[in-house]
């Protein structure tokens, strides 16, 4: 696999292991820090889920994780770089649950 400089990819589960779908490419409108748990944060992109919403659920089993996936979010949010993550193609109210992330230039 080819990594760019900004490139960082966080999972919990070898690739081929997860169902779902990649998504490479796009754009975050919005990332934002759940108040109800420190393993959560949300963002939105410019597309639909199958859960029939733009809104993605990051999940983490800790917080430390948690943080990792939100700075990388925030990175691609900040700089403007590229945002590839994992649809799971789980919904969970309204969200579609995201297995990993990572930004790019």
């Amino acid at each position: 696999m080819k990594k760019s400089l900004l490139s960082l990819t966080l999972s919990i589960l070898p690739l081929a292991a997860q169902a779902g779908q990649d998504v490479l490419s796009t754009e975050l409108t919005f990332v934002s820090q759940l108040d109800n748990s420190a393993t959560q944060f949300e963002f939105s992109v410019p597309r639909l889920n199958t859960c029939g919403t733009n809104l993605y659920l990051v999940k983490s089993p800790t917080t430390t994780v948690a943080n990792r996936k939100q700075q990388v979010a925030l990175l691609a949010f900040r700089s403007e770089a590229t945002f590839d993550f994992h649809d799971s193609e789980v919904c969970e109210n309204g969200y579609a649950v995201v297995k990993w992330v990572r930004a790019r230039k």
